[in-house]
């Protein structure tokens, strides 16, 4: 076992030395999309290119990631990820960069993603002791946490220093890192209890129709997905409109410190659930964590001060870390081995299938409708305008109370439906208890 957890932790390091570079692009992409395009919706779109493809490739890549090898689908994806920074970075250095040249690459590095993810995900169990599942999926989300951090500022700076086209170089070389850690390991294939039924299944709506149906007779888990997918809509729709509603009483310096010290939560998070190795039972602490994130969120849009996005944030983002910890280690214990690429893939699209909806909306419901209610005068300023204050960036403060308190909710839910509540204890394991860590990964069909 201690063989196959180094080759996570190999993995695990490229896979957290590309987060960086991503995160760092991200952000300034961000600023740029949004001073280019001058609207919320311009801004929000880049949400959407990105989550679609994301999306609708999540059937295919599972179906890829159970039939073909994990670790060469990641060496592909990490390869098309790296190919889709440089396009962009050939169009800054052409001086020709258009708002569409990095939807295309969005949406490139998307599609690439959406076979990585599953990928590795699916890799995990079977690399990893089923006691360390919680600690592994802690470990998976310190890259985000860290990028996330220190990203607003780096990127502030490193655009003044070496500019965008430099940064998404930084971006190429990492995803180049990642790539080179795949080289060095092995990543063995699932047992398959039947692999001529396996090969015979290769019709993608087939595939994601025995995802769905595997997902449906587990009530509990379908439902869970069910409020995931929620949360993530209601919470995008939220947080895409964080750097507009701040440019309205602030400055991009301002929002950089400001992100970097929110989402120092996330880091904090992360260690504190990756030290912890996170609790026996997890759905109670899932629908806990739902009510703080909701309440937090809620929070970032009460008032156009920097305390309240601060604190907010750093609570929204503390929650994120555990929430990211959490979810995973139950589909990887109650979800069969040889099928974990397609479920993964399944419950990846009915997750985030809301989103680009979400995002799409989000900004000309913002610019046309909250923003002009929450006016000097406007439709809602006599009534939400009395807690929220009035004028720019009260519109989008409305949104974040109205998300945060659905996000809220959703988590009352998760505790109080019997079928969510009671879904550790009701499906039994796929992989067996180690408490020594030295009883070897195996495949147990559920």
């Amino acid at each position: 076992m201690r063989g196959q957890m180094r080759t996570f932790y190999i993995v695990w390091f490229g896979q957290l030395v590309s987060s960086l570079g991503s995160a760092l692009t991200s952000f300034a992409v961000g600023l740029w999309l949004f001073t280019e395009g001058g609207s919320v919706t311009a801004f929000a779109l880049n949400n959407v290119f990105y989550l679609v493809p994301w999306a609708l490739l999540s059937p295919v890549a599972g179906a890829y990631v159970d039939r073909y090898n994990r670790r060469k689908i990641m060496l592909i994806a990490d390869s098309v990820q790296a190919l889709a920074s440089l396009f962009i970075a050939l169009f800054i250095f052409a001086d020709g960069l258009q708002i569409w040249h990095v939807y295309i690459a969005v949406a490139l590095s998307s599609a690439a993603g959406a076979f990585q993810g599953p990928a590795w995900s699916a890799s995990i169990p079977l690399i990893v002791p089923k006691s360390q599942l919680g600690r592994a999926s802690g470990m998976g989300n310190i890259g985000s946490s860290v990028g996330r951090l220190i990203a607003p500022a780096a990127a502030g700076v490193l655009i003044l220093v070496i500019g965008l086209g430099g940064i998404v170089l930084i971006d190429f070389v990492t995803f180049l890192v990642a790539v080179t850690a795949l080289l060095f390991v092995h990543i063995p294939d699932p047992p398959r209890e039947d692999k001529a039924e396996d090969e015979e299944q290769s019709n993608v709506f087939q595939d994601f129709l025995f995802g769905i149906r595997y997902l449906y007779v587990r009530r509990g888990l379908f439902l869970l997905v069910v409020v995931g997918s929620l949360r993530n809509l209601f919470q995008n729709m939220a947080t895409v409109l964080t750097v507009p509603m701040m440019l309205t009483f602030t400055n991009e310096a301002v929002v950089g410190t400001v992100f970097s010290i929110a989402m120092s939560g996330m880091l904090i998070g992360t260690l504190l659930i990756t030290a912890w190795g996170g609790p026996q039972r997890r759905v109670p602490w899932v629908a806990g964590v739902l009510i703080v994130q909701g309440l937090a969120i809620a929070v970032i849009g009460w008032q156009p001060t920097i305390a309240y996005v601060i604190g907010g944030g750093f609570v929204m983002f503390f929650s994120f870390a555990f929430l990211s910890a959490l979810l995973p280690p139950i589909r990887q214990t109650k979800v069969a081995l040889d099928v974990q690429g397609r479920v993964t893939a399944t419950m990846i699209f009915l997750a985030v299938i809301l989103e680009p909806l979400g995002h799409a909306i989000v900004g000309p419901l913002a610019d046309n409708f909250f923003e002009p209610w929450m006016a000097a005068g406007g439709a809602l300023s006599s009534s939400f305008g009395l807690l929220l204050g009035v004028g720019p960036g009260r519109g989008m403060g409305l949104i974040f109370v109205i998300c945060g308190l659905i996000v809220s909710g959703l988590g009352l839910f998760t505790i109080l439906h019997p079928r969510i509540r009671r879904l550790e204890i009701e499906l039994p394991d796929v992989i067996p208890d180690d408490p020594l860590d030295e009883v070897e990964v195996q495949a147990v069909t559920a």
